[in-house]
């Protein structure tokens, strides 16, 4: 069989993982099914080899793939400079696997996109630039996946811009430094499920609302379902350039369900009285909490102590967990999901458990009650119409009335997607580990999905 040029694997490989021309974010069990899939129909053997397989996912390697909004048109780059150069405001712009970028260069963003990184992705810059060019109308930059950022992240055209980052890794810093308020529209910021750690010696969001005389636009910053480290600065800190007083009202910080860790005697949360707004709630960190943030007298709070008060544990957010799981599983009979690729574990420190990558379980570092929570979906091209399949969590692989049945009812072949998910609660004595399972009635598969761990409720 004669070689296929990158162009003609690539062209191949989207068609395989959505012929209707959507842009899934390709995780790495769905890359691993989407080619395993192909290089049985290319090479017409029953399964693909190990080095077919490197051979396929070496095409996607350095790969910027830019889908066109207006179009479905796909492009593929080799590098963010080129992609960005062809993406028009409203596309969709994906990186495969790999490392990209050079950390001692700037970057830039300048047009609206939604930037997806591949699990297996790095991109490296010393400065990404966010839209530093007037314009009349809000904007917006998406960066999501879970791919790895390095570097600082910095918006400062004088435009309201909204700002998001969901389930990305971010090693570096965010620098919110809007030029001065020429409307009432202010910037917005939206972390959502990031995993950051701060460089020594830095805070990690900073906000410049006061640049000499001039006030600058107000940040609304939301903060949901973060975890991180900052290990010799502030989480937040709001400030004026050039030792300016940061006196602009009108900022807001949210921070929900989020695990924040700041050196000890280091404050989570800096800023002047007057200047910003606080929301928190299930808040867990290290560090210190400021005075005239715990004051509370010019603030709305949720979930933070009295003034004076030691802070407490959020209860429901000592313990949090998630993985990515799967692999083939036979047919007949309850069977663990194999596979473990952690994607948090919040634990309260010093604790043993956690993740056990070597068994694909987690083990309970407390006891208490917990929520188990499993998605799984059969990939393709497995699964017969009428075949039958439970799913369920727990210590045990046995049967009960937590395991959810489900039918397959249809087949797309094949490129078919079956999935479900269930929730279990139960108790866990500390060091009982529980796992996800199924039963395949009759068929064998491959399975991807993910498990998440929550404590509810830890024993008195």
């Amino acid at each position: 069989m004669p070689l296929k040029t990158n162009a003609e694997l690539g062209l191949e490989i989207d068609q395989a993982v959505n012929p209707a021309g959507g842009l899934p974010l390709i995780t790495g069990p769905a890359l691993n099914t989407v080619l395993k899939s192909l290089a049985t129909e290319l090479t017409a053997l029953p399964a693909a080899t190990a080095g077919q397989l490197d051979a396929l996912a070496a095409t996607l390697q350095g790969q910027v793939l830019v889908q066109s909004a207006a179009t479905g048109a796909r492009t593929y780059c080799p590098s963010w400079e080129a992609a960005h150069a062809v993406a028009q405001a409203g596309d969709v712009v994906t990186f495969g696997p790999g490392t990209f970028g050079d950390p001692t260069r700037t970057a830039f963003i300048q047009k609206d996109l939604e930037v997806r990184l591949h699990a297996a992705t790095t991109w490296q810059f010393s400065t990404l630039y966010l839209h530093t060019v007037y314009q009349a109308t809000r904007r917006r930059v998406h960066l999501v996946g879970e791919g790895c950022l390095q570097g600082t992240i910095m918006w400062y055209g004088d435009l309201p811009l909204d700002v998001e980052l969901r389930h990305v890794r971010h090693e570096g810093v965010l620098v919110h430094n809007a030029y001065l308020t020429l409307d009432s529209i202010g910037n917005q910021l939206l972390l959502d499920g990031v995993r950051f750690a701060a460089p020594a010696g830095a805070d990690y969001l900073t906000a410049f609302t006061r640049y000499g005389g001039y006030y600058m636009k107000p940040l609304a910053a939301t903060v949901r379902g973060c975890q991180g480290t900052v290990p010799s600065g502030a989480f937040y800190h709001n400030t004026g350039s050039g030792g300016n007083p940061s006196d602009a009202a009108g900022n807001l910080l949210c921070i929900q369900n989020s695990h924040l860790a700041c050196a000890p005697g280091q404050p989570l949360v800096l800023a002047p009285d007057g200047v910003v707004t606080y929301d928190f709630a299930q808040v867990s960190y290290s560090g210190t909490l400021p005075a005239n943030v715990l004051a509370a007298n010019q603030y709305q709070f949720l979930g933070l102590p009295a003034a004076g008060a030691a802070p407490a544990a959020a209860p429901g957010l000592e313990v949090v967990a998630v993985a990515a799981i799967g692999g083939r599983v036979g047919a007949n009979g309850f069977n663990p999901v194999p596979g473990c690729d952690p994607r948090l574990d919040v634990r309260p420190a010093g604790l043993p458990g956690g993740w056990n990558t070597s068994t694909g379980e987690y083990v309970a570092p407390l006891a208490g009650v917990y929520e188990l929570h499993v998605r799984v979906r059969i990939n393709d091209p497995d699964g017969p119409v009428g075949a039958s399949y439970g799913l369920g969590a727990g210590p045990a692989n046995t049967d009960g009335e937590w395991v959810l049945w489900n039918t397959i009812f249809s087949v797309n072949t094949p490129y078919n997607r079956k999935g479900n998910q269930t929730v279990r609660v139960l108790h866990l004595a500390a060091g009982q580990a529980v796992h996800a399972y199924v039963y395949l009635d009759s068929f064998d598969a491959d399975l991807g999905g993910e498990l998440t761990v929550k404590l509810l409720r830890r024993d008195d």
